[in-house]
């Protein structure tokens, strides 16, 4: 049975806990430590707070039974999270989240037990936000740059606007993406960072700062994607466009249990016939293929790196079956899963530290 908790913000379910008396790979006093309490599980949340509004929160835990955390609405400060899911729910996912400094709406996160959830967060507030995001404006389409640079403007003095239906689809276009090896090696090290002191910080936020740039990195790339999108737009009013990029968002959120046909009509309002035929129109495929698809560019990208058992990318991009998945890939890229991986061996490529998505992580539970 599934343990319920309504909260008033999302760590209000954590205790504040002494960075001293939890076993961590590295820790400093500076860092904030927090700890799960026992008779939810057990793990901690550390905040690495570095300079110029830009801090590094791990997570690691593992809940003793199902959790759901239900919170009610509450204010945010302006600010953007970059988060990499390394192990639990969306293991292999990177997810964008942009707080606009207003009230939040409720919100339900579940949890499965028994099942170590670790993952990295990079919290962005102004000034550090404001290079990230101008960093990003620079590279927009030029569809999309008006729309932005309204948006923006009054996005740092929190006069918050709502997101134009452009924005709002470049927005749920760029919020999810694979993390890459490049990512993976990165996340690595801030793992299992050697220094201590000021080697440490400056260690860290070095690190901290590359992960923004390969992130930064493939959302421009994603961006060109919708761009040449809209060189070719669908013929949709503006409300029913936003919700066939809301079904789009959906259907990524979980890959290993992505949200049925009848489920997505249901969660965007729209009837089955009507929420294929304009995903067709916008995507050029039906959620069924464009989930399939973007599974088999996910493993593409995670193959890439040498050590990856295949085992391992099937459960992360959500196949149930190896010869199905082995089949799916040989299709859309010509080699099976293996030799396609033998094959990066024989170029240059892509060092990954320490293999499989979840057997690169060698730090130690708490």
């Amino acid at each position: 049975m599934a343990i319920e908790l309504l909260l008033n913000h999302p760590d209000d379910w954590l205790q504040p806990e002494s960075a001293s008396q939890i076993n961590l790979p590295h820790v400093s006093y500076t860092d904030t430590t927090m700890r799960c309490p026992q008779a939810l599980g057990r793990g901690y949340r550390q905040c690495l707070a570095m300079r110029d509004g830009l801090s590094i929160v791990i997570l690691d835990y593992e809940f003793h039974d199902d959790f759901v955390r239900k919170i009610q609405a509450f204010e945010r400060p302006v600010g953007l999270e970059l988060a990499f899911m390394l192990t639990g729910p969306n293991v292999g996912q990177s997810k964008l989240f942009l707080a606009a400094g207003r009230e939040i709406a409720s919100s339900i996160g579940r949890y499965p037990g028994h099942q170590r959830i670790l993952k990295v967060e990079l919290h962005l507030q102004l000034p550090m936000l404001q290079v990230f995001l101008d960093g990003l404006l620079e590279a927009l389409p030029a569809p999309l740059k008006p729309s932005a640079d309204e948006y923006f403007e009054k996005f740092y003095s929190r006069q918050i606007p709502p997101l134009s239906p452009l924005i709002e689809q470049a927005y749920s276009l760029a919020s999810w993406a694979v993390i890459t090896p490049q990512m993976m090696q990165v996340l690595q090290q801030i793992l299992s960072c050697p220094y201590r002191g000021l080697n440490r910080w400056v260690y860290l936020e070095g690190k901290a700062t590359e992960l923004m740039t390969l992130r930064s990195q493939q959302i421009v790339e994603q961006l060109v994607s919708f761009d040449q999108q809209l060189a070719a737009p669908a013929t949709l009013p503006p409300d029913e466009l936003n919700r066939i990029y809301q079904a789009k968002e959906l259907l990524l959120s979980d890959l290993q249990h992505p949200p049925s046909i009848p489920e997505l009509a249901q969660h965007v309002n729209l009837n089955r016939r009507k929420l294929n035929e304009s995903f067709q129109q916008v995507f050029h495929m039906t959620p069924f293929e464009y989930l399939q698809d973007y599974r088999l560019k996910q493993a593409q990208s995670i193959l890439k790196c040498p050590d990856t058992k295949v085992e391992d990318v099937i459960q992360t991009v959500g196949y149930r079956s190896r010869s199905n998945f082995a089949v799916a890939f040989r299709k859309k890229f010509g080699l099976n899963p293996k030799l396609y991986q033998q094959q990066q061996l024989k170029g240059p490529s892509e060092k990954c530290v320490g293999g499989s998505q979840e057997s690169a992580l060698t730090v130690q539970k708490p």
